[in-house]
């Protein structure tokens, strides 16, 4: 899937050809957080204001077909490459598979001294590296220094990755959401709200068995209040937890499959709480969408979640696999209106200050034209940002 803008005032490497920022990953139509991150870029009007193309080097599918469309992905990038046409590659990058495809691709780059950043997405990023063997590790140490810049999404990451990354070359820029009006998210209003909300693939390593584990504890306490679980993945596992449960818990634990982004208002506008006790996290949308709404969080004290969740302020932080502890955090949230209508109210202010797409995706865009404006340097130096 490709998205272009052809803006006149376009920079041009001469002739006809009209310099592009070309990003690579997943198409923005996938499900999850990354392309959640590019239909913010998207919404925003990004592609409008600078000349952008996308090119995707992943789908859903068997082997042989996520070869093929890698294959005809590089073909595409060196074309363009080749041809002048590219001002920055801008590469969406998480571990395994996505890894060792950026890692080719950013060595293309720098063959071809195109400018390149790699922008990590993944909150395993730094167990992929530390269980990696000695040579491995050399790999991705390289990878990364092949980028003219690396993007961390908070500065968990940037602390934690620094060391493996150029110094001058690490970026910290968050991810960024959308705000509502406050009347359609309901800012601060605790009537009608039933619902415990769980966004996020039904794996393990999200603590969606914890969540169902947490509402069990407390359904008894509140009996109006229902967990709803939104994402996609096996349900079997989660099915079967769920099946263990008192039938008269059971049936107000609901599996809603994938919420997508026009359906995902209207969940929250009736939640209670976002629980998301995740294992391991970068810097999850679902929890900024949440608070931008005025929902508070309930999650976890990994990757960035600490910097966009305030313990006692817009939620509460419990840690891993602690189900006694995330179920006193609902009944705290739950039992006290005083308590949520603060925690809406801050959560809303919070996500203003810091994780607005306004603010965001203008620094990306910033990021952008420091290298449509200039020519593309001959000799990989990065362009210094202000």
């Amino acid at each position: 899937m490709n998205f272009e803008s052809t803006a006149a005032a376009a920079p041009r490497t001469g002739g006809d050809k009209i310099r592009e920022i070309v990003m690579l990953g997943v198409s923005p139509s996938m499900k999850g957080g990354v392309a959640s991150v590019m239909q913010v870029y998207r919404s925003a009007g990004l592609d409008r204001r600078v000349p952008m193309r996308w090119i995707t080097t992943v789908v859903d599918g068997h082997r042989p077909q996520k070869s093929l469309v890698f294959l005809v992905a590089v073909a595409h990038f060196l074309r363009l490459a080749i041809g002048g046409r590219v001002a920055l590659a801008h590469m969406m990058m998480s571990t395994g598979g996505s890894f060792w495809r950026k890692s080719i691709l950013v060595r293309l780059c720098r063959w071809l001294r195109v400018p390149s950043v790699l922008h990590i997405h993944s909150g395993l990023f730094d167990r992929f590296y530390d269980d990696a063997p000695a040579w491995r590790k050399t790999y991705i140490r390289r990878t990364l220094a092949c980028a003219s810049h690396v993007i961390v999404l908070g500065e968990h990451w940037a602390r934690r990755l620094q060391p493996l990354v150029p110094h001058g070359r690490m970026l910290t820029i968050p991810n960024g959401v959308h705000l509502p009006s406050l009347e359609v998210a309901g800012i601060g209003e605790r009537e009608g709200r039933d619902t415990l909300l769980f966004l996020g693939r039904l794996v393990a390593r999200k603590g969606i068995f914890e969540a169902i584990q947490a509402f069990a504890l407390v359904a008894e306490q509140f009996p109006a209040l229902r967990l709803v679980c939104g994402g996609d993945g096996d349900a079997t596992a989660v099915r079967d937890e769920i099946n263990r449960l008192p039938p008269q818990v059971r049936e107000r634990v609901v599996l809603a499959g994938w919420i997508d982004t026009d359906a995902q208002p209207g969940w929250l506008r009736r939640s209670l709480a976002l629980v998301l006790p995740s294992h391991v996290e970068n810097l999850p949308m679902s929890v900024l969408e949440a608070q931008a709404h005025g929902v508070p969080v309930l999650a976890t004290p990994v990757g960035a979640v600490p910097e966009a969740v305030v313990h006692g302020v817009t939620g509460y932080l419990t840690e891993v696999r602690d189900v006694d502890a995330l179920a006193d955090a609902i009944r705290a949230i739950a039992a006290d209106p005083d308590t949520w209508v603060a925690f809406s109210h801050a959560a809303r202010r919070h996500v203003e200050q810091n994780y607005s797409a306004d603010v965001t995706v203008a620094r990306i865009e910033s990021l952008y034209r420091a290298y449509l404006t200039q020519p593309i340097p001959q000799d990989q130096q990065v362009i210094r940002l202000l």
